[in-house]
């Protein structure tokens, strides 16, 4: 039987701290990992693409996995992208790799350099599933290629005894139905775009994995808590406030934005970031302010709670 619980509820793609040298922050890290557990989320993805995922070496993205692994010691699940390379005979070591650093399962990234068709990428995908031993999951990754895995792809990578589930980008909602209908439940789905989230759960979707989940990850437990008790009502309202803060991330920058958001609200970390992006200017971190400010006022107004560490 495969084990479905890490493609389960709120699973925030984790930034990644760096001293002003740009070599990782590792005391920052676990502060980090440790804040998230607090806003009770159910897991975290880490070496992805808010977490600067192909400018790490494998050494860095090895030791991050281990690093999380260690410090949410089974408080939460943990899961990690293992494709940093576009060679599929590296991308099967690395994977190898990672699945020993005890992670919940490793992500496979649709390759940028491959034909997007469903033949060439089922035939990727299931030729590093059935090189390894570990669970493996399906990463829809914006920025790397344009495939998006038809209903008729995911439903034969979900006949994989080791595939458990799905980043899903494709934003349509239609999509997220046809996939999930052809599958049958054989793999599960976590949706990537806020604004339909609730609806792919009512679709059958069994999570999000969502870049704003860097910034109210206690706004989207909540969420998942409101689903899950059947107030559906409550559940839109917090979830076009959810999307405002996404809407003003955005506009501020992903990824540094994150970073100075979480700097204001109790895990200090450098503005750095590896990839070239906007400077951080006075009107910049006013507008994150505004953003940080609106997340306290909506966890007030949808009486979130903290989770004991």
């Amino acid at each position: 039987m495969k084990d479905y619980s890490p493609a389960y509820g709120i699973v925030p793609p984790l930034i990644t701290p760096f001293n002003e040298d740009k070599s990782i922050d590792w005391p920052t890290y676990d502060r980090l990992i440790d804040w998230h557990v607090e806003r009770g989320v159910s897991g975290l993805f880490v070496v992805c693409g808010s977490s600067e995922y192909f400018t790490l070496t494998e050494e860095e993205a090895l030791k991050m996995a281990s690093a999380a692994v260690k410090r949410a010691n089974r408080r939460i699940r943990i899961v990690a992208g293992s494709t940093i390379y576009e060679d599929v005979e590296k991308n099967i070591a690395m994977t190898k790799r990672m699945g020993e650093t005890g992670v919940d399962g490793c992500f496979i990234t649709t390759p940028r350099e491959l034909p997007a068709e469903d033949k060439v990428m089922v035939e990727y995908f299931m030729k590093i599933h059935d090189a390894v031993d570990c669970p493996v999951y399906a990463y829809e990754m914006p920025g790397g290629t344009n495939y998006k895995f038809s209903a008729q792809a995911f439903a034969k990578i979900g006949k994989g005894k080791r595939f458990i589930g799905i980043k899903d980008t494709t934003c349509d909602l239609a999509k997220i139905r046809a996939k999930l209908e052809a599958a049958k439940g054989t793999i599960k789905m976590l949706n990537a775009h806020t604004p339909t989230l609730v609806d792919s759960w009512n679709l059958g979707a069994t999570g999000g994995i969502n870049t704003t989940g860097n910034v109210c990850p206690s706004l989207f437990a909540k969420l998942w808590s409101l689903w899950n008790g059947g107030d559906l009502e409550t559940c839109e309202l917090l979830l076009r406030r959810i999307v405002e803060i996404d809407t003003m991330m955005n506009a501020a920058g992903y990824v540094m934005s994150a970073k100075i958001a979480v700097s204001m609200m109790g895990v200090p970390m450098k503005y750095v970031i590896r990839r070239e992006g906007k400077p951080v200017t006075q009107e910049r971190i006013d507008l994150v302010k505004k953003m940080v400010d609106l997340v306290k006022v909506s966890e007030k107004e949808f009486e979130v709670e903290r989770v004991a560490a």
